[in-house]
């Protein structure tokens, strides 16, 4: 689960991006993204949009396919404070 808040349009971009990069992840292996995986995609493509970034301040937690809960505890600080 993604939760954000900041430029409407951003949020909005940044789910499509999100959804589209999944959904190729689950074409490529045939399989659903794990929530590391998710983490690490959602910090490369922060990242990746450094210089005009996103406004948008994200928090992503969830649950994996072994029932355990994940909430990551490293972020891309400068890329997701960057507006504060």
């Amino acid at each position: 689960m993604l939760a954000s808040s900041g430029f409407y349009g951003d949020i909005v971009a940044l789910n499509k991006n999100l959804k589209v990069k999944m959904e190729l992840y689950r074409y490529q292996h045939s399989k659903e993204m794990s929530c590391p995986a998710a983490a690490q995609m959602l910090s490369t493509v922060l990242y990746g949009k450094r210089f005009f970034p996103y406004y948008s301040f994200n928090i992503l937690g969830g649950v994996d396919a072994e029932g355990t809960g994940f909430f990551p505890d490293y972020f891309d600080l400068p890329v997701l404070f960057f507006f504060c």
